[in-house]
């Protein structure tokens, strides 16, 4: 999930280079998918299925797992902008925590073996909507209690170069001539 984002992209483009069967890639961004499907080569064509669902969607993503029965879920996909969830933190709980139950109890449900959860440092003592949504979702895995699903939790601090990033601002400031500050 977040397959279009600047974690889940980077993480679809070096997973396809081990030759797995199937890569299903969900995202909500369609710019996100294009972007990546633009970066992947044709000859990885056939191995990668690209899915317009956004992880709130329930029904949307049991139809997805269901038919498809995936071994392990990388779950990326996330609300992350400090700001924005600070002034829609409705957004941020329904996406990062519930978003995150959706599509875990998916994975138990249909027996995938493995469950990994991008998550970001900001959940270790949160001090931010991004931060507690992230911590509780960490919490919707650590307590799945489900012995045939085994669930991971790994935690990114700041990621240089990602989507919305710092650098992204700054390289867009230097192209039009703007004073960086």
């Amino acid at each position: 999930s977040g397959g279009g984002g600047s974690i889940g992209g980077n993480l679809v483009s070096n997973l396809i280079k081990l030759n797995p069967k199937k890569i299903f890639v969900i995202d909500n961004c369609e710019y996100g998918i294009f972007k990546l499907k633009e970066q992947i080569p044709k000859y990885y064509e056939n191995k990668i299925e690209y899915n317009i669902i956004d992880i709130k969607n329930y029904s949307m993503l049991r139809n997805l797992i269901q038919r498809t029965k995936p071994n392990i879920i990388f779950h990326a996909a996330a609300l992350k902008h400090v700001s924005f969830l600070e002034k829609n933190p409705v957004e941020g709980v329904k996406t990062n925590i519930f978003g995150t139950k959706n599509i875990l109890d998916l994975a138990i449900k249909n027996n995938t073996s493995k469950f990994i959860h991008i998550s970001t440092d900001k959940a270790a003592e949160p001090k931010s909507i991004l931060g507690i949504t992230k911590f509780f979702s960490e919490l919707v895995c650590t307590t799945s209690n489900n012995k045939k699903t085994k669930v991971g939790i790994i935690r990114f601090g700041n990621v240089f170069d990602s989507n919305g990033s710092v650098s992204e601002i700054f390289r867009n400031k230097i192209i039009k001539n703007l004073k960086i500050n």
